[in-house]
């Protein structure tokens, strides 16, 4: 993909998402299916698209609702979305544009119009962000401005008013030197001799006074490092780390160097493994592979969303999917709905052979 732009499809049926999916892709848009209402929210909230095609007419949760609910999220409430029309229903068309829609596309849809539609609204999503940027770049301007002037008046109050103590204490020095030239720049003293000195050389010379030297906090601030910014920093959390399993197998890991190592161990025990980092990335893969995966080996917690929230979506786009699970503690609780669709379920820490077991006995049990 060239990253022309991300879009993410929504339809119910296998057959258009995968059309719309395919015409998308050949023109080098990313392209993220979602066969659900449920699985489009959850998509949107991991990997936020830059456009939404939403089929209005789905079982659950239809297009106008999932529209209702991205606008109501802050993380998805700007991302324009077209609506995919099954007819020239005016009452759908009058009712989308009332929510906020951009446009329609009405199936059977022509590839040029989509296409032309498709980029013109991307062009007009991306210079209304520019926009946005440039006028947040304005503000951040402005109140740096205002800050340096407030900062600048600061000090032009403290250096007056150290001028007036300044003349104070010169003027209970001994008078019998009468008008005192003094530098209005460095405040450095002109003596009879016509010698420039520091205040405080001067005074002590002209005066009973001694001058003890120290640093004033302002002054510590300005001249000398904030300790707690040569503190090191926090230490980087590990990330957690997910599986997966046969024949044509799909491995689902976020961590990429145990994703790696879990394939190695895989293709050494002769099976061929295709790789996701997350759900979303899974639900992909299974959605335009044609002859689908004979099993699945995926980590049952993961960041964003839980391995059993993936299985209830894959299994609406395979309905014979299998799962080796890996867990972090032994004996996880498998909710009664999705049971049948694991063959397995590995603790952490488990040996390459372990997982090679579970994978040859699940690829008999099919």
């Amino acid at each position: 993909m060239t990253g022309k732009g991300t879009i993410l499809v929504v339809d119910d049926t296998l057959a258009n998402l995968k059309l719309l999916a395919d015409t998308l892709m050949a023109e080098g848009y990313q392209v993220l299916p979602s066969d659900s209402g449920e699985l489009a929210l959850a998509s949107a909230a991991v990997r936020p698209p830059e456009l939404i095609l939403l089929d209005i007419r789905m079982p659950g949760l239809n297009g106008f609702e999932v529209f209702r609910r991205l606008k109501a999220r802050p993380e998805t409430c700007d991302i324009p979305v077209m609506f995919i029309s099954a007819g020239g229903e005016v009452e759908e068309r009058v009712e989308g544009l009332a929510l906020g829609a951009v446009d329609f596309i009405t199936k059977p849809f022509q590839r040029a119009e989509l296409l032309a539609r498709v980029q013109t609204h991307l062009e007009l999503r991306r210079l209304r962000v520019r926009l946005q940027d440039q006028a947040a770049e304005l503000r951040r301007t402005n109140d740096q401005l205002q800050t340096e002037l407030v900062e600048r008046k600061a000090a032009e109050a403290a250096r007056e008013r150290i001028l007036r103590e300044l003349q104070r204490s010169l003027a209970e020095v001994k008078t019998l030197q009468g008008i005192i030239p003094i530098c209005a720049g460095c405040k450095k003293i002109r003596d009879d001799r016509g010698y420039w000195s520091q205040v405080e050389t001067y005074i002590v010379k002209h005066s009973e006074a001694q001058f003890s030297h120290g640093m004033c906090p302002d002054c510590v601030k300005k001249w000398y490092l904030d300790l707690e910014q040569m503190q090191p920093p926090d230490p980087v959390p590990a990330a957690d780390s997910p599986i997966e399993p046969v024949h044509r197998i799909l491995l689902v890991e976020p961590d990429p160097v145990r994703r790696e190592s879990l394939r190695q161990v895989l293709e050494r025990g002769g099976y061929a493994a295709e790789t996701a980092a997350d759900g979303m990335e899974a639900a992909q893969a299974l959605t335009l592979s044609p002859a689908g995966f004979g099993l699945v080996v995926m980590a049952q917690n993961m960041p964003l969303m839980d391995g059993v929230v993936i299985l209830r979506s894959m299994r609406h786009i395979q309905k014979d999917i299998q799962i080796i699970f890996l867990t972090e503690v032994a004996g996880p609780g498998i909710p009664p709905d999705v049971q049948a669709h694991v063959r397995a379920c590995l603790c952490k820490p488990f040996t390459d052979e372990q997982l090679l077991a579970a994978v040859k006995k699940a690829s008999y049990a099919g």
